[in-house]
This record gives C-alpha cells, sequence and structure tokens, in this order.
C-alpha cells in the first residue's frame, strides 16, 4: 500500500471511541488493507495530550470503505433501535435491561439471536 494513494475514511481525537475497534474488525472482515495514523499523543504548547487518529485506505478500496463507515455512523445516530448486529451484521436484535449501580453507565443492552454476541448502547 503506497502512501501516496492512501483515502483518510475515519477520523477521531478520542483513542477509545469504539467505532475504531469497530471499523478495524469491519475492514479486516471484508479484507481491506488500513493504516493508523495519529495513535500516538501530541502535546500542545499547554502541555495537554492529544490525538489525531486517523483510519486510511487504499484509494482503490476507498468506496468500499466509506460504506463500512457510513453504516457505523448511521447506526450509531439511530441507536435506540439498532439496525444490525456490530459483529455479523444480521438484524435478530433483542434489548435487554441491564441493572446499574452507576447513574452514568448504560443500562440497555443488547443481543444478537444469531450469533450471541451482547453489546452496550454506548458500545455499539
Amino acid at each position: 500500500m503506497s502512501s501516496n494513494n492512501l483515502y483518510t475514511i475515519f477520523e477521531t481525537d478520542d483513542p477509545t471511541d469504539p467505532f475504531l475497534s469497530i471499523i478495524r474488525d469491519k475492514l479486516q472482515e471484508s479484507n481491506i488493507d488500513y493504516f493508523e495514523d495519529g495513535n500516538e499523543p501530541r502535546s500542545r504548547p499547554s502541555g495537554a495530550a492529544y490525538f489525531e487518529i486517523k483510519i486510511k485506505v487504499d484509494a482503490n478500496a476507498a468506496e468500499s470503505a466509506n460504506e463500512i463507515v457510513s453504516k457505523a455512523k448511521f447506526n450509531k445516530a439511530t441507536f435506540e433501535i439498532p439496525s444490525f448486529c456490530p459483529k455479523c451484521d444480521n438484524n435478530n436484535i433483542i434489548e435487554r435491561q441491564s441493572f446499574s449501580f452507576l447513574p452514568w453507565m448504560p443500562n440497555k443492552k443488547f443481543k444478537c439471536m444469531d450469533c450471541g454476541h451482547e453489546w452496550k448502547k454506548d458500545n455499539l
């Protein structure tokens, strides 16, 4: 993969963004090679650290990779009703309630009845 032909498909400043791992997994499942840039923290003049993480793909794979990212972003925006399992892409999903002692922790959980994958609302 030549660095001259790389196309950025996803950017975030949050190294804990759950979409990083989802997009990595989906690209690997689709046999799309990718390159990550910006995983090392940078320093502002004030000394505060920040990230500029970018996932890049070869220009020839950009259209397919953008479809993967678009599907993940759409699902995040409409997460009250997940449209697919983030692991197997099937839509046989049920909602489960879970109990949490911490008010900021999500209490909605979803389960794919096809592959058994479970996830919380905020973790896609």
